[in-house]
C-alpha cells in the first residue's frame, strides 16, 4: 500500500532542472520590464482608490503603454492573417503550375502521337 510518505510530488517550474536557481537578473526579467511594471502599478492603483487618484504624468505612462500594446497585438494579427494569405496564394499557384503541366503534357507531340496510336488501335483492345 503507498502512503502520502511514500509519494514525490514536484510543484516547481516545467522545464528547470534540479538544484539550478535563477539568478536575481534572471528574476527581474521574468517579472516584466520596467516600463511594464511602471504601467501595471499606475492600473491597480488606478483600479483601487480611483482615476482622479493619479497624476497627469502617471496618466500619460499608463496610456502611453496601453496604446502601444494595442498596436503591436494589431501588427501581429495583421501577420497572421498576411501569412494565412501568403499560403493561401502558395497553394492556388502550386495548383496552377500542375494544371498548366498537364495541360503542356496533354499538347505535347508524344501525347499527340500516344493518342493517335490509341485511337488506330481502339478496336484490337479487348474488354
Amino acid at each position: 500500500m503507498i502512503t502520502e510518505d511514500d509519494v514525490l510530488e514536484h510543484f516547481g517550474v516545467k522545464g528547470m532542472r534540479w538544484g539550478v536557481r535563477r539568478s536575481p537578473a534572471a528574476l527581474k526579467k521574468a517579472a516584466g520590464s520596467v516600463d511594464y511594471r511602471s504601467a501595471k502599478a499606475i492600473r491597480d492603483k488606478g483600479k483601487k482608490s480611483g482615476v482622479k487618484s493619479l497624476t497627469n504624468k502617471q496618466l500619460e505612462t499608463a496610456s502611453k503603454r496601453l496604446s502601444a500594446e494595442q498596436r503591436y497585438s494589431q501588427l501581429v494579427s495583421q501577420q497572421g492573417r498576411l501569412t494565412r494569405g501568403h499560403n493561401v496564394v502558395k497553394a492556388v499557384l502550386a495548383i496552377g503550375g500542375t494544371a498548366s503541366a498537364a495541360y503542356g503534357l496533354a499538347t505535347s507531340p508524344a501525347a499527340k502521337a500516344g493518342a493517335g496510336f490509341l485511337i488506330k488501335n481502339i478496336k484490337n483492345l479487348k474488354p
